[in-house]
Parts: C-alpha cells; sequence; structure tokens
C-alpha cells in the first residue's frame, strides 16, 4: 500500500514540475511578446498615430 502513496506522489510532483515549466515558458513568451507590441506602438507613435481608445486626461 505504501508503495502505491509513493508512485502516486512521484506522479504529483512530476506533474506539477512539467507544469510549472510551462509556466515559465509562457511568461518568457509573454514579456517577450509585450516587448514586441511596445516597440511596435512605439513606432507607430512616433509616425503620428494617437490610441483613439485611450482616455485623454
Amino acid at each position: 500500500m505504501t508503495s502505491q502513496y509513493m508512485k502516486e506522489a512521484d506522479k504529483c510532483n512530476s506533474g506539477m514540475e512539467t507544469c510549472e515549466e510551462a509556466r515559465e515558458k509562457a511568461d518568457a513568451t509573454l514579456l517577450a511578446q509585450k516587448k514586441v507590441t511596445a516597440m511596435w506602438e512605439s513606432r507607430a507613435r512616433q509616425m503620428g498615430w494617437k490610441d483613439k481608445t485611450a482616455k485623454s486626461q
């Protein structure tokens, strides 16, 4: 019975590691995409683009 619990614990730990790796990869991808978006938005603003959805204060 104890070995069954050990197997289940190992599967759980393995799943958690896989999930954590996927989360880290997704975070890195999101950060890279935000940088690209900011770069293109900056270029567009330099060429006169104004964000019509932003509220003016």
